[in-house]
């Protein structure tokens, strides 16, 4: 019996070291790891029971809250590799007093917010019918602008951005940083953060019944002239290449806007032209059926 209880000591002993070393993963981004390790220690037997349960549950919730999982990347531009880091959290309370805990249990946030909106550096916070940003080490204030809305992109991988956030104030939408920066002071009526290819990365806007394309910096690519735009890709049949396209439709007819860099015939002369739009193309029109599902929007 003394022989079986040093052995279940060695096993424990020997389990504490391996996902101590699990734990290491998370100064490589593989915090998901290193949060299941913190959940064993604090945890005991049951949080080990939960790791060894997680290839079935993606993370075991807690009585009363709703679990949450940021997934992000960042690259390191000196070893030129590209972090995933994956967070788990649980928000407590309910309508009106929300709080946050961590995926060992320990408290984050008080539960005192009208809304949580995890980012990948910051807290934003609902308080008083305002959302503002805040510090993830001290909870002290990012910025001092208050917003109706902030609304982080999320692409279908459940990957948010760690670059723009798009905000709202009176009605209006513009774009602030992980900081709390503001990038765009809000002025358009429609902002569609999420484009369909990373290859293009433009984000349409909306003014009235208008539509057109911008870049991070805000800069206006694809006037606002049309009453329907959207982003997605063509193959080029004489290459078998998948390019970004823009359709647009104008005054009754629907054409193409590529990149100079995909444009047929001449090629742009300036060197950093590439990504900006050739002329539209009436030729180059989407299936009748997207028409008519596009159309039925406008």
């Amino acid at each position: 019996m003394v022989i079986k209880r040093r052995e279940g000591h060695t096993l424990i002993t020997l389990l504490k070291v391996l996902i101590v070393f699990v734990a290491c993963l998370g100064n490589w981004g593989v915090d998901a790891l290193a949060d299941k390790a913190a959940v064993f220690f604090s945890g005991g037997v049951s949080g080990l029971q939960q790791f060894l349960d997680d290839d079935e549950q993606e993370f075991a919730g807690i009585d009363g809250t709703t679990p949450y999982l940021l997934y992000y990347t960042e690259y390191d531009a000196d070893t030129k590799i590209t972090r995933h880091i994956h967070k788990q959290y649980y928000i407590s309370g309910s309508e009106g007093a929300y709080g946050l805990i961590d995926a060992a249990r320990r408290p984050v946030l008080e539960e005192k917010y009208q809304d949580i909106v995890i980012l990948p550096y910051a807290w934003a916070l609902k308080t008083d019918g305002k959302y503002q940003l805040y510090s993830k080490t001290d909870l002290t204030p990012l910025s001092d602008q208050l917003w109706d809305a902030v609304e982080p992109e999320i692409d279908e991988e459940g990957c948010t951005s760690t670059g723009m956030i798009v905000v709202q104030r009176d009605g209006l939408y513009g774009a602030i940083d992980g900081s709390g920066t503001v990038l765009m002071e809000p002025k358009w009526d429609d902002f569609d953060l999420l484009t369909t290819n990373a290859a293009w990365p433009l984000s349409r806007v909306r003014l009235a019944d208008k539509y057109g394309f911008i870049n991070a910096a805000g800069d206006i690519i694809i006037a606002l002239d049309y009453e329907q735009a959207v982003m997605s890709s063509m193959v080029v049949e004489a290459t078998g290449e998948e390019i970004p396209i823009i359709y647009v439709y104008q005054d009754g007819r629907w054409g193409g806007i590529v990149r100079n860099r995909d444009a047929q015939g001449e090629q742009p002369t300036d060197a950093a032209a590439p990504n900006a739009p050739a002329p539209v193309n009436w030729d180059l029109v989407p299936s009748a059926e997207v028409q008519a599902d596009l159309l039925s929007n406008v």
